[in-house]
């Protein structure tokens, strides 16, 4: 295979090219000024509007939040269809991880992701309080909060080496960057997939040298949660009555994307 990796904001050629702030686990290099960020307005309810802040960088937002790393508990699982259920994704959960604190079936031991968590005699002092007070009101102390079990209060996993925020980049790109069958565009924005007879056959791409399309085998949409269901949308894939308001050919109609978010 050879593989094209898009990114719309910017790309490294190596993981000593990462700058500081997204390396450095006490730096979260968000707001208005970012340039690893994006905003986005969303009505979270009918009654409720926020902006959400994804990442634009490679890695994503893994590269750019506050380094935790908590997975989804059996409950969440619970509306989701059985091949999404907690028994079927745990065994991809433990692929990810190598977990330094808690051994055993629910955790990873040679995943490329470190996960660890801050005993409480080495918490911030402000840290150290909130468990404290969250205890004497009644919350239940919970050793492992990636690990079923009561709701309560504890320390957060989090995927840090040495004060490194260890995200997707450097745990699974970093590595490959010199496999001679990977190319990575950075600045480059896909605005719509490409179908054919029913598949996805290729992207269009904005870049340094304007819009053109690629044909591909495959392709495999990892914008993250706020932008793989607008791409799939602005590419006639998601509720038809939705698209057809906003002027896009209804391709695939699936209701599903865009919502519930």
């Amino acid at each position: 295979r050879t593989v094209l990796l898009l990114e719309e904001g910017a790309a490294f050629g190596s993981a000593s090219a990462v700058p500081r702030e997204i390396r450095d686990a006490a730096v979260l290099p968000v707001g208005p000024e970012s340039p690893w960020t994006a905003d986005f307005p969303a009505r979270l309810t009918p009654d409720v509007e926020a902006t959400v802040t994804r990442g634009r960088v490679l890695g994503g937002s893994g590269a750019v939040n506050g380094a935790y790393f908590v997975r989804a508990r059996p409950d969440d699982f619970a509306s989701w269809p059985t091949s999404w259920s907690y028994e079927q994704v745990l065994p991809y959960f433990r692929a990810v991880e190598t977990d330094a604190d808690v051994p055993g079936d629910l955790h990873g031991s040679s995943g490329p992701i470190p996960v660890a968590r801050v005993p409480r005699e080495r918490m911030h002092p402000l840290s150290r309080a909130f468990v404290d007070a969250a205890e004497d009101a009644g919350f239940t102390p919970v050793a492992d909060l990636n690990a079923p079990g009561p709701d309560g209060v504890g320390a957060v996993p989090s995927n840090l080496r040495d004060g490194t925020r260890v995200g997707p980049f450097l745990a699974y790109l970093a590595p490959v960057l010199d496999r001679p069958n990977l190319t990575i565009a950075g600045g480059t924005t896909a605005t719509r997939i490409v179908m054919s007879g029913g598949r996805a056959a290729g992207v269009e791409i904005a870049g340094p040298d304007g819009p053109r399309t690629i044909s591909a085998g495959h392709v495999i949409v990892a914008a993250g949660a706020v932008r793989s269901p607008q791409l799939l949308m602005l590419s006639g894939i998601g509720p038809a009555d939705e698209l057809r308001r906003l002027g896009i050919v209804p391709l695939h109609d699936l209701p599903g994307v865009g919502r519930d978010f």
